[in-house]
């Protein structure tokens, strides 16, 4: 039975240019079938005593084999469900130069165009997300999901603004 505790997670996006780097999941036995074939940004678990902008920092080099020095903090997406899925993600953005990335056993690292982003598979309320980073505005979304982990709600709580409402 899922106790409900939260678990924190840095997120990294990385901007060059017109281009973020994803990474498109693959099968990894620490991960959950559910994610393969998404495209979702390069991020971790923070570890213990960690801050979120060193568990960026980490999972960035970890994950693209690339230092980062500049994080700028973008927000914060909280998703409830009463399935194994209770977050806090800390979003960063990094603006870095073209480089190519390293492979990883998390999936494949991919550069994709800011205009493709609507179009590819990933979690709804990440689209929504995106739309925020391309109005350069901050976040806070509070998402609960059902038991099977379709999105009922989200509110934006920094403008109050309810985003998707299906309960």
């Amino acid at each position: 039975m899922n106790d409900g505790i939260k678990k924190c997670v840095s997120l990294c996006i990385l901007e060059c240019d017109d281009k973020y780097l994803l990474i498109k999941r693959g099968k990894s036995k620490n991960k959950k079938e559910d994610d393969c074939g998404l495209y979702l940004p390069i991020g971790g678990k923070l570890d213990p005593y960690e801050t979120p902008e060193e568990a960026a920092k980490r999972e960035v080099f970890e994950e693209a084999g690339y230092t980062i020095n500049n994080l700028e903090f973008k927000g914060i997406v909280i998703e409830t469900s009463k399935a194994e899925y209770n977050w806090v993600d800390f979003i960063f953005l990094s603006k870095v130069s073209y480089f190519e990335p390293k492979e990883t056993d998390e999936g494949y690292l991919v550069w994709i165009s800011k205009d493709k982003i609507e179009q590819l598979p990933m979690p709804e309320i990440d689209k929504v997300a995106y739309k925020y980073l391309l109005n350069n505005q901050k976040f806070i979304f509070n998402d609960q999901y059902d038991e099977n982990l379709n999105l009922l709600y989200s509110k934006e709580e920094i403008s109050g603004k309810i985003i998707v409402d299906r309960r």
